[in-house]
């Protein structure tokens, strides 16, 4: 994809936009791909894993679509007749779009800290008296929750006496029906807790496994082998989302994860620097190199052993990737040629409560950095890869009040916002420009255009 053409791209959930208006059979995915070649779309993100589900017929996963009659429109929906990686291998084939199968690298199992999210793993928080643990959906700060991420960082003997045993690997899923659809965690993971990622305390996080353990490489290169028997151009490994995961925050007041307390881990730093991570700040520069050359390094060189020939594009976050719980080394991978590019998350959301990203922190952010616009976060980044790799960008549907103490207030982008950001990625030399999951399909107009190098902005609509 590293052709001097500036790639137009979308990543989607299935669920959330192919399927939000009900299912209509296989011709509703290809008319998907044919819009997006009217779009001006050439590359497709297509989201297989959310909360320890895949969403093809997986014989090695939790696959719910492959025996659970889903449905979005409420009534019943065979959709587990149809793998919906297949038909997106083969309807992006067939219109000529590049399909890349989307996996996030962090996420075995939902934290579900979100009220209303499900009424049984709710009303088991409030039988065990875990009521910090049911949050408001907007995930703002409630006087009287006791901080967990401090409780994280350093529990209380009494306060680990009485969580550790639901905290640490989210009650190892055994309290949420294993036939639930999503919200339950991952076969892997139900089996094996002993491979969840270790924090400075020694709590296991219920979201993350440990890259590294071989065990736990072994079981995801399997995912991946599974994944690329479709069909596909390449992959999007997405180190972003639930790497701050999510609904727990878990960065010091450095900003970097309390995660990776491993014993391979904590092994190769002794060997190779004589130190006892333990008694390391947990910022060390080396510390933090080992963590991740330990696990997700390791890991990429086999996937790029594995796979020679696809694209393997990284998406991280805003923040520094290596200091976050996927410890992903971007400049020393972009050295090494393990990545061919990388697409950065540089969306405000209010719904990721790393105060390094963008949420109910926001202002905070903004005084921090002293960045507000997309264009300033995408200068950073360029200057920051400095032509080691292509990078690409997300384009921003919305623009957040940074006067707002609860970054509460925004408002959509307007159709000429949407062309200035994909016009001025391109004047600073990104690769390409990704929507994630839009729900506006107003945007499409412009951001083809900008793509494009096709007039100004105020005539678009011309067209």
């Amino acid at each position: 994809m590293n052709n001097n053409k500036f790639i137009l791209g979308e990543v989607l959930d299935v669920f959330d936009n192919v399927l939000s208006h009900g299912w209509a059979g296989p011709k509703q995915v290809d008319q998907y791909f044919a819009n997006c070649v009217k779009r001006g779309i050439n590359a497709v993100g297509w989201r297989l894993s959310g909360a320890g589900n895949f969403l093809h017929h997986s014989q090695i996963e939790n696959s719910p679509f492959s025996h659970y009659p889903f449905t979005s429109d409420g009534n019943k929906t065979p959709l587990h007749k149809h793998d919906f990686l297949k038909l997106g291998a083969e309807y992006a084939r067939k219109h000529g779009i590049k399909f890349l199968p989307f996996i996030t690298m962090c996420d075995e199992g939902w934290f579900p800290r979100f009220r209303y999210l499900s009424s049984d793993v709710e009303n088991y928080y409030h039988s065990e008296n875990f009521e910090f643990l049911v949050q408001n959906d907007d995930l703002k700060k409630v006087s009287g929750i006791p901080n967990l991420e401090r409780w994280l960082e350093d529990p209380s003997e009494d306060e680990k006496n009485k969580y550790a045993g639901v905290i640490p690997a989210v009650e190892q899923g055994q309290h949420i029906p294993q036939n639930k659809p999503w919200g339950c965690y991952s076969q892997f993971a139900r089996e094996h807790p002993e491979y969840l990622m270790k924090t400075r305390s020694g709590i296991r996080m219920g979201r993350m496994l440990s890259y590294a353990h071989e065990a736990v490489r072994q079981y995801k290169m399997d995912i991946f082998r599974e994944i690329a028997s479709y069909g596909c151009d390449g992959f999007i490994l997405d180190y972003f989302r639930w790497s701050g995961d999510h609904d727990v925050p878990i960065q010091d007041s450095d900003g970097v994860a309390v995660t990776g307390y491993d014993e391979p881990s904590v092994d190769l730093f002794d060997r190779k620097y004589g130190k006892d991570a333990f008694k390391t700040p947990n910022n060390d520069p080396a510390w933090l190199k080992c963590r991740a050359e330990a696990g997700p390094t390791r890991f990429l060189e086999d996937l790029r052993s594995e796979f020679p020939d696809k694209l393997l594009m990284g998406m991280v976050p805003l923040n520094d990737p290596l200091k976050t719980a996927a410890f992903a080394d971007v400049e020393d991978w972009a050295e090494r040629n393990l990545l061919d590019s990388i697409l950065v998350f540089n969306i405000q959301s209010r719904c990721y409560y790393d105060p390094l990203i963008f949420t109910s922190d926001y202002p905070e952010v903004v005084a921090r950095y002293n960045k507000h616009l997309p264009g300033e976060w995408a200068r950073m980044w360029m200057d920051r890869i400095n032509g080691k790799l292509p990078v690409n960008f997300y384009i921003w549907p919305r623009y957040y009040d940074a006067g707002d103490e609860n970054a509460g207030k925004y408002r959509q982008a307007t159709q000429c916002e949407v062309y200035d950001q994909v016009k001025l990625f391109r004047q600073i030399g990104a690769a390409g420009a990704f929507f994630y999951q839009n729900y506006n399909d107003s945007y499409y107009g412009p951001a083809k255009c900008a793509a494009n190098n096709m007039v100004n902005s105020e005539d678009f609509n011309k067209m």
